[in-house]
């Protein structure tokens, strides 16, 4: 529908820099993957433990954002609240290699695996690797498509002045990212029906927050923050449209606080104004809080 990679083309600078086709740290925002790729292939799902408790990898003791363990919590709650140690455990399980393999079906293609190259590093689960900004909107719209994956194009159709078509954009059935179609159904149903659930996210971001909610749209939504809150992330999807939007400094300083409210109200008011304007008309046949 539109992409912005900066503030203003001509602004001196950095202004010409597309930051939305550059190498950033998505913070948490790879977490629903982590725990869809656990799901496929193992005894897990939204109402399993594992705990938030403290615990090393490779001789570091990671942390949650707000310096707290919750203990004993089920998945629901692990990744509608964002806590780390849950999900670097769920990498461990899963294995962090097969969930990024997972997330280039699902359209990362060019996702990093942090400065050592090592795609099994479960730190990668709390954003310790690169993605770019349209492929990880790519991945989540195969979330919003019940787990099917499709070619990312910019382009729909080329035509002449004089009606001939060069280059036209042609529907395909995709590729499904979890095990096969019905499998892929079911787990991102299950991710969809977590990133949606405002009382499950509600110990850690409030409850009734706009920009989860936003008007006319129920919506999946997951957060992402990198250290010192260099990098703020909000991805988020309806049944018919996948927004991504990324917020930071082009000289890389950290910009303090907490990143959702700066990315929220940017996704908050696109999701209401995108769908109440466009989806809504007879091609897209969108329905005021239309879900799965």
């Amino acid at each position: 529908m539109s992409m912005t990679g900066s503030r203003d083309y001509s602004y001196p600078g950095f202004g010409s820099f597309n930051a939305a086709t550059s190498d950033l740290q998505p913070g948490s925002s790879l977490k629903p993957f982590v725990y869809g790729k656990l799901f496929e292939g193992n005894n897990y799902g939204a109402g399993s433990i594992i705990p938030d408790t403290k615990e090393a990898f490779y001789g570091i003791f990671p942390n949650n954002f707000d310096k707290r363990f919750r203990g004993s919590i089920p998945i629901r709650s692990s990744l509608a609240e964002s806590r780390n140690l849950p999900a670097m455990k769920a990498a461990k399980i899963a294995g962090m290699d097969n969930v990024i393999a997972t997330l280039k079906t699902a359209g990362e293609k060019s996702i990093g695996c942090g400065a050592a190259n090592e795609c099994s590093d479960p730190f990668l689960a709390i954003g310790s690797g690169t993605v770019k900004l349209d492929q990880h909107t790519a991945a989540f719209a195969s979330l919003a498509n019940n787990g099917v994956s499709k070619p990312e194009t910019f382009v729909l159709k080329i035509e002449k002045p004089n009606g001939e078509i060069v280059q036209q954009w042609k529907n395909s059935a995709g590729t499904p990212i979890f095990g096969d179609a019905t499998r892929s159904q079911e787990i991102s149903y299950i991710l969809s029906d977590i990133l949606s659930d405002d009382a499950a996210r509600a110990p850690t971001f409030g409850k009734g927050r706009s920009y989860f909610n936003p008007k006319g749209v129920k919506a999946a939504v997951k957060t992402g923050s990198t250290d010192d809150s260099k990098d703020g992330w909000m991805m988020g999807y309806s049944p018919k449209l996948a927004v991504g939007v990324w917020v930071g400094r082009n000289d890389g300083k950290a910009m303090g606080g907490y990143t959702d409210s700066r990315t929220g109200p940017i996704f908050g008011d696109f999701m209401v104004n995108a769908h109440a304007q466009v989806m809504t008309k007879p091609q897209y046949g969108y329905v005021a809080r239309q879900w799965y």
